[in-house]
């Protein structure tokens, strides 16, 4: 995150969360916005009539969709198809790094479905809320970088205003009937998404290149998800969680998919998937956490708004506690940089 820049000696200028250019702050709000957008899309789909469709066949199409998208972004501003293979000879064991998120989010994907049989929708809901905390640790971790007192008290209050809006319809009583093993395939695929979420900004900052010139977003991306279909199709394959190869191809599975609202889903999801590759590079999985709560309580005001949905005392105190614990990382963040004696390191430009 940018920490600012020392003008004629003079202490450094934080800009709130560190989003101190025009490109950030567009980067930051559309990638809220869009997200945003997909789930009313969703939630609308839904409502007006359910549209039935075979969840494997999505995970696979929308990977898909990612890989098309990525090769012609990188077509209209890298190279030619030539250069495209040459560079991806080139970065061979960058390549060979992507599997590592990639596999991950299949492992998060995959144990999405099989922890539903330990945990009601509504205690998944919260406890999945715990990918706050378990991203400031592995951040620090991999970064090697110390969120300071404040930024943590920020991510707790985060994590409690993202759970306070699904507390009214929680049951304490059912974490006592889920087995250990239950909370070990919780944390493994919590902890999954999250590692795979703050390795991939750390190949994409260039941390796993060994020298090598950086190779662009958009190559990538292309790695992401080639890993990704190589990845889900061998869960697929094996079967692993009931999710079946066969299944997601079969054109019964397939046909749903061609409705204009589930397309308009599919390929707003493959377009956001980009637009995290670029957020990822040029912010950070901190700010990919905080921006994921402010989805949480942008879509439940959205859908207020537009559906009339229940707005209620937990939602309010949600929003409260969430716009809260943004403003106080952000000012954590601002005081950090101020304390801050050297200048700090030039981040990537744009």
């Amino acid at each position: 995150m940018s920490e600012g820049k020392e003008i004629n000696g003079a202490e450094p200028k934080a800009a709130f969360l560190g989003l101190d250019t025009p490109f950030k702050w567009l980067l930051f709000l559309g990638y809220i916005g869009g997200w945003i957008g997909r789930q009313i899309l969703m939630y609308a789909s839904k409502t007006n009539g359910k549209i039935e469709y075979n969840y494997t066949s999505v995970v696979l199409l929308t990977a898909l969709l990612k890989l098309v998208i990525a090769i012609g972004m990188y077509l209209r501003d890298d190279g030619s198809v030539s250069d495209m293979f040459a560079e991806i000879k080139t970065h061979a064991k960058l390549a060979a790094l992507y599997m590592v998120p990639a596999y991950l989010y299949c492992v998060y994907d995959n144990l999405s479905f099989t922890n539903l049989d330990y945990f009601d929708p509504i205690t998944y809901a919260v406890l999945s809320q715990l990918r706050l905390i378990i991203t400031g640790v592995v951040y620090q971790a991999l970064f090697n970088k110390t969120l300071n007192k404040e930024q943590w008290m920020a991510l707790v209050l985060l994590f409690f205003g993202c759970a306070a809006k699904e507390v009214s319809k929680f049951d304490a009583n059912h974490l006592a009937a889920v087995p250990v093993f239950g909370y070990f395939l919780l944390f493994t695929q919590l902890s999954s998404a999250v590692v795979a979420g703050v390795y991939n900004e750390y190949l994409l900052k260039g941390k796993g290149s060994d020298g090598e010139a950086k190779a662009s977003v958009n190559l990538q991306n292309i790695f992401m998800y080639g890993n990704s279909i190589i990845g889900n199709v061998l869960i697929m394959s094996i079967g692993i969680g009931g999710r079946s190869l066969s299944s997601a191809l079969q054109w019964n599975n397939l046909v749903p998919l061609l409705n204009p609202k589930v397309l308009i889903v599919l390929v707003l999801g493959a377009v956001m998937g980009m637009v995290t590759g670029f957020f990822l590079r040029y912010l950070d999985s901190m700010l990919k956490a905080i921006a994921g709560a402010l989805i949480l309580v942008g879509t439940a005001i959205m859908a207020f708004l537009i559906f009339g949905s229940d707005f209620g005392f937990y939602t309010i105190v949600s929003v409260v506690l969430v716009g809260y614990g943004v403003y106080l990382y952000s000012t954590a963040g601002i005081k950090k940089a101020s304390s801050s004696t050297p200048p700090p390191p030039q981040g990537n430009k744009v």
